[in-house]
């Protein structure tokens, strides 16, 4: 077999392709546990550190009313049987990312034929976002995976009225409210679509007998999904006297009583202006960072596909629910505060579009006897996303700041009595990755607030020599003295007198 036809055979044969993808996700996610230092500040101030703390049993340290708990409690698993905290949270991001694959499958089976759409799964699988954020311990991936999941079981469940779709829809439901801050608000978006879509299925009609086949799946699947919400709606009305799956959206609900009511009120006006910026900075800030996460390539190519599916009046129902839930998501990222790597979402959303148009470029090629090569110029811009999405993987950024961790730890007697065995007290001034490494007590962590002019619980402070008005508070206090340190001139460290 000559070697145009063993491309041609792969190139058509979706078990391959999907094999091939599977292959490429593992070793990606294999090569940011063994070789990733650099560490997210969100990483380091709250997933890895609270794993941590969750396999040492200290229930306090590993679960906070504000922060989704599922990507804790699994790496908290994996810390528990040896795994160390940071590669713990970078294998459950990356066991997330690579899970995604089997229900992006099933779902684009439905819009393209298998081979385009295990092509596909490759062309997520390859998005230099999508390897970045599910290769460094962030939320983004399994959040992703759930949505895809909850898309998929909600059509199947519309299709076939098979119970267990609605109980697998259940399971998918939880787990996106589990896996964000904003999957709770996305659910129940999600819950209402679904209730439309049951009654679109009815023409419409409030008879008995359409009411009841449109009841029952919403209550067995919010059964299902509330049964698992359970402990953590019930944890947080413990903790916040609300039950909830995060407790900003209580902040949320009192900022928008607040408001109405004209009163201005300090524990939540964050939450009524985020950012205190005019509404065409917002706009354009989110446009940005959704152009960025849903990767501009693919974004381009989805665009054109969107057109020819206008073109070719073959729109489908599931199309205006994705566009709907990327609107919802908009909307609470406009409200509540934006970032790129939070956009990743929208890729496997937009991807029947992308494949529409990668297949109709190739079409027109292949008219033109170009395909050759827009297959090689396709193969090294998939070769440039492997490069892009691995490069921070062998970045070193954060290696000082291990290194002073490592040094705290080797020189206890400079900072407290040479008898004393039980934890520093650190203070790592806007520098969680040197409180993550060194693994004593944080006296900024997650959630605490601290003033650096007169806290007095503590045995260290470490603060960027360029934070000039962190020095300038800390040098005026006649209680603590500049230690020198060999590791960094960046980071300066200082102990009480």
């Amino acid at each position: 077999m000559n070697f145009k036809k063993k491309i041609c055979e792969i190139m058509y044969n979706p078990k391959k392709i999907l094999i091939l993808s599977l292959i490429l996700a593992i070793s990606f996610i294999s090569v940011y546990c063994l070789w990733r230092l650099d560490i997210y500040r969100d990483v380091a101030n709250c997933y890895a550190p609270m794993a941590r703390e969750f396999s040492r049993g200290n229930w306090n340290g590993a679960f906070v009313a504000n922060l989704p708990p599922m990507n804790i409690v699994l790496a908290g698993l994996l810390t528990m049987i040896g795994v160390e905290a940071y590669t713990a949270t970078i294998m459950i991001s990356g066991i997330f990312y690579i899970l995604t694959i089997f229900p992006l499958y099933a779902l684009l089976k439905r819009f393209l034929k298998p081979h385009e759409a295990a092509w596909g799964v490759l062309f997520f699988v390859l998005a230099p976002k999508i390897i970045r954020f599910s290769g460094t311990g962030l939320l983004e991936s399994g959040r992703n995976f759930f949505l895809v999941l909850a898309l998929l079981f909600m059509f199947r469940g519309l299709d076939t009225k098979k119970r267990t779709n609605w109980i697998y829809l259940g399971f998918a439901y939880a787990g996106l409210a589990l896996s964000r801050g904003e999957g709770f608000a996305v659910m129940l978006a999600m819950v209402g679509i679904m209730g439309f879509l049951l009654l679109r299925q009815e023409k419409y009609r409030l008879e008995f007998s359409a009411i009841q086949r449109i009841v029952y799946p919403l209550i067995l699947t919010i059964i299902v999904t509330l049964a698992i919400l359970a402990p953590r709606l019930y944890q947080n009305y413990q903790a916040t006297g609300y039950p909830v799956i995060d407790s900003r959206m209580v902040g949320s609900i009192k900022a928008a009583l607040k408001k109405k009511q004209n009163i201005i009120d300090p524990e939540v006006s964050n939450v009524i202006d985020v950012k205190k910026k005019t509404l065409l900075k917002r706009v354009g800030i989110v446009i940005g960072d959704f152009s960025r996460g849903a990767y501009e390539i693919y974004l381009a190519l989805a665009g054109l596909g969107l057109i020819l599916v206008l073109h070719r009046k073959s729109w489908r129902y599931e199309y205006a629910v994705f566009f709907i839930v990327i609107s919802i998501h908009l909307l609470i990222y406009f409200k509540v505060g934006s970032s790129y790597r939070y956009y990743t979402f929208a890729l496997p959303l937009l991807m029947p579009f992308t494949i529409f148009a990668t297949v109709q470029l190739f079409q027109w090629a292949k008219r033109y006897k170009l395909e050759k090569i827009l297959f090689v110029g396709l193969i090294a811009l998939f070769v440039g996303q492997i490069v892009n999405g691995l490069e921070v993987a062998f970045t070193r950024k954060d290696l000082p700041k291990k290194q002073l961790a490592i040094w705290i730890n080797a020189n206890r007697e400079l900072f407290t009595d040479a008898k004393y065995s039980g934890e520093l007290r650190i203070i790592a001034w806007k520098l969680p990755e040197v409180s993550f490494w060194a693994d004593q007590f944080s006296v900024a962590s997650y959630g605490t607030s601290i003033d650096l002019k007169k806290e007095v619980d503590f045995d260290l402070i470490a603060v960027d020599s360029d934070d000039t008005s962190a020095l300038e508070i800390i040098q005026s206090r006649d209680d603590v003295v500049i230690v020198p340190q060999p590791c960094t001139e960046k980071i300066m460290v200082f102990r009480k007198k």
